[in-house]
């Protein structure tokens, strides 16, 4: 977490937060995702007042885990992924229910093989793409002139 310049005294908290924070990825990518079948309809206020309602959990989950458990930073981060699971069990919860378009039939989830295989085909290399110009841009504040076919800072660097 050096590119991020984090102070050595904090660098453990900010690590404990990561790693239970983390945890909770899959919430934060799944409300992400229903959000978007929600405004795609038009219907903005629903994954608004989802998260509204999770961000006023999380205000009191923090005080409860902070002061009451005295968690400190874990608490916080604790917090952060029961609200985040909320807002998106949320959503879930009104597109199993609605009976409009975006309707989410629990019956006829299932992994389908064949999709799966056409996602990551495009998926995998958009990715591994997206981490390699990360990873060169935060190492090699040049690299961007390589791609601007201004060589110099690269080439100097050994790119």
């Amino acid at each position: 977490m050096g590119f991020m310049n984090i102070p050595d005294e904090v660098l453990p908290l900010a690590l404990e937060y990561l790693q239970i924070y983390l945890i909770g990825l899959t919430a934060i990518l799944l409300y992400n995702f229903e959000a978007s079948i929600f405004r795609s309809i038009g219907q903005t206020r629903t994954p608004l007042m989802a998260l509204v309602m999770a961000g006023i959990t999380n205000v009191g989950l923090n005080l409860f885990f902070v002061i009451v458990m005295d968690l400190a930073v874990a608490g916080v981060a604790i917090a952060t992924v029961i609200s985040n699971i909320i807002s998106s069990l949320i959503l879930f919860g009104i597109l199993v229910k609605t009976d409009q378009v975006i309707h989410l039939s629990l019956k006829d989830l299932r992994f389908d093989p064949k999709i799966f295989s056409e996602i990551m085909k495009t998926g995998l290399p958009a990715g591994l793409q997206s981490s390699v110009f990360f990873d060169c841009e935060h190492h090699y504040p040049d690299c961007n002139q390589f791609f601007r076919n201004d060589c110099d800072g690269c080439l100097q660097r050994g790119l």
